[in-house]
């Protein structure tokens, strides 16, 4: 990333901020009081199909894409008008399914902030409910249930994001005084300058200097990373590879967009010009690959249009009998093994060297050691296969060629995969490096140069005689540079 190629997007009234780009890198939401309030908006990513979200006399705004790409949570005022929760909403074909809008916090305070976990499972945000401390950083499931707070001490903890691996917080974090109460508000006095003031309609808090800070999410090994030295920090986002964080920060007089690795080190400008920019937003494992896609295959399985195999309970002689099905919005596989054996199948599409898969697939009943997933490169008989088996939490990945198999990635453990319910599994290729990804997190990378182009399809994979599997997938979408 380097700040070359920037294009705009919008072009309205108002004003457009807080932009969040879809995990496939397709779609934009972003925030805009176009029309007086502000509402949520989708627009492509070449500036096409500006879409309005939202509607409401009050605010919604802070959008954060799920992981999965199937939902959006946001903060709205829409339950009290004296105060901000954290809401979900289902992303629909034609944009935000506000029937299933779904109220994730309730309480008596203000909640910012929300960031999705890479599972899907937990969403962190900040609150202002401590007296004294200003903003906290709290997780919650996105159920609304089991909610327990992060980050402790004085301090003003803004727009937490998550590590692709789920187990770190990277934060911006106010740094403010001692607290002393006075009658019946609250002051801060500190012998520094003071650079800033927040007021509430309860107490008055001096702010100093914004740092962004890593905490692991239980709270402890807190540190910062950026230090202040009369500059704010802030807005923090984590690359998907996990090797770089992007922030904002005023240390070179107006707000610009900078870079710097995981670890603090190595911070380079982004932006530099004579405007404020704000709210940086990764896409994919590399900037390039995901800000120029273009999908060529995309099926929610709504009907056999791009003509996937069908198989009525087809029993051959030696593998497995087999029943393949487009159902009800899924592609169903049932499977039953003779031995040891695979299954792969592909639709109706053209060969690709470079590409970037993507599909969600749950197991339904079966055995615990079965695995479904995806294989790509496929020319003749050769091919290479990522599988997943959600029973065990494992992933693999391996190469047929020459009649004779490799591994290149052995059965892996990964708490990224989930016992049950969807899982989704994404592949980028690129030359002979491929990037591998469960539910959003980067799990695996590996550099082969054995195959070098061919078509992608789905997998499934039997153990023993007699093994048993039901998997159904959706959302299978393939793009190319």
């Amino acid at each position: 990333m380097d700040g070359s190629e920037s294009r705009q997007l919008t072009d309205g009234p108002g004003n457009d901020y807080s932009p969040d780009l879809s995990p496939d890198g397709q779609r934009v939401v972003f925030v805009s009081d176009r029309d007086g309030n502000k509402n949520l908006y989708m627009v492509n990513i070449d500036g096409s199909g500006l879409t309005q979200l939202t509607y409401t006399d009050e605010d919604d705004y802070a959008p954060d894409w799920s992981p999965d790409g199937h939902r959006i949570a946001f903060v709205s005022s829409r339950a009290s008008s004296t105060k901000t929760e954290i809401w979900t909403a289902r992303v629909s074909a034609t944009g935000l399914d506000l029937s299933s809008l779904t109220l994730v916090t309730y309480d008596d305070f203000n909640d910012y902030d929300p960031a999705w976990s890479p599972d899907g499972r937990m969403i962190a945000y900040s609150s202002f409910r401590i007296p004294g401390k200003g903003y906290t950083i709290f997780l919650i499931d996105a159920d609304g249930s089991q909610e327990r707070q992060v980050t402790t001490g004085l301090g003003w903890d803004r727009s937490p994001q998550w590590s692709p691996d789920g187990q770190h917080l990277i934060f911006a974090r106010w740094s403010v005084a001692d607290i002393q109460e006075n009658r019946n508000f609250l002051t801060i006095d500190t012998t520094d300058e003071k650079l800033g003031v927040l007021y509430t309609d309860n107490f008055e808090i001096q702010i100093l200097r914004g740092s962004i800070y890593l905490t692991r999410i239980d709270g402890t090994e807190t540190r910062q990373l950026t230090t202040e030295d009369d500059n704010d920090n802030w807005a923090p986002c984590w690359s998907r590879d996990g090797q770089w964080i992007t922030f904002v920060s005023d240390r070179d007089g107006d707000d610009d967009i900078y870079i710097m690795r995981a670890d603090g080190t190595q911070i380079d400008p982004v932006t530099s010009n004579s405007f404020d920019d704000f709210h940086p937003t990764w896409g994919g494992a590399t900037q390039s690959q995901t800000m120029h896609r273009r999908i060529i295959l995309s099926d929610h399985f709504d009907d056999n249009r791009n003509d996937w195999p069908l198989l009525a309970g087809i029993e051959d002689e030696y593998w497995l009998k087999l029943t393949l099905q487009v159902n009800n919005g899924v592609y169903r596989w049932e499977g039953k093994a003779k031995r040891d054996c695979v299954r792969w199948s592909y639709p109706d599409i053209r060969s690709v060297t470079d590409f970037w898969l993507s599909v969600s697939f749950r197991q339904v009943s079966g055995e615990t050691d079965a695995q479904a997933g995806v294989v790509f490169r496929l020319m003749g008989d050769e091919y290479y296969m990522f599988t997943v088996s959600p029973g065990l939490q494992e992933y693999m990945l391996y190469l047929w060629h020459s009649g004779e198999w490799t591994t290149l990635i052995d059965w892996t453990p990964t708490s990224a995969i989930l016992s049950e319910g969807w899982n989704r599994i994404e592949v980028q290729a690129d030359g002979s490096s491929f990037y591998f990804y469960i539910n959003g997190i980067l799990v695996d990378s590996i550099s082969d140069q054995t195959l070098a182009r061919g078509r992608i399809g789905l997998i499934m994979g039997l153990s023993d005689p007699g093994d048993e599997a039901v998997f159904e997938f959706d959302d299978f979408e393939v793009s190319v540079p």
